[in-house]
């Protein structure tokens, strides 16, 4: 068995035949950090609502690859039990996870799990605007 600890990586020969690379501390940080970035993409769907909010101005600034934080709206509870707000970063809303999809990702996030949004599609062409989004949970 051979020890080399160049460049933060010690490389462990086993056998002749297989070789081990253990990452020094050093490496360590930047592992944890990819580590953080991890998502798992859950559910493609539509937002619902953008016909009903107040200022439909909020629309204009929308992108494709644009992140929208996900809260949960205790103030319709009555109507939706399971209502996720689709809020911009600077905490606009823009619409909601529809209904006919949110309970399991609202019971997500009661548990404490973190989801977001990701736009993937905006479409213009109808009479409003059709917002397709990803629903991602991140893994830590």
């Amino acid at each position: 068995m051979s020890d080399n600890t160049s460049n933060g990586v010690v490389a462990l020969d086993a056998n002749q035949s297989k070789s081990i690379a253990l990452l020094s501390d050093a490496a360590a940080p930047s592992i944890i950090q990819d580590a953080l970035q991890k998502t798992i993409k859950l559910f493609t769907t539509n937002v619902a609502g953008v016909t009903h909010l107040e200022d439909s101005s909020v629309l204009t600034g929308l992108y494709v690859g644009q992140e929208l934080k996900l809260q949960r709206d205790s103030s319709v509870r009555d109507e939706d039990p399971y209502a996720i707000k689709l809020l911009t970063e600077t905490g606009v809303k823009i619409g909601y996870v529809p209904m006919r999809v949110n309970q399991v990702f609202a019971n997500m996030m009661d548990q404490g799990l973190a989801l977001k949004a990701k736009i993937v599609k905006i479409d213009d062409s109808y009479s409003f605007k059709l917002i397709e989004i990803d629903l991602i949970l991140s893994l830590f």
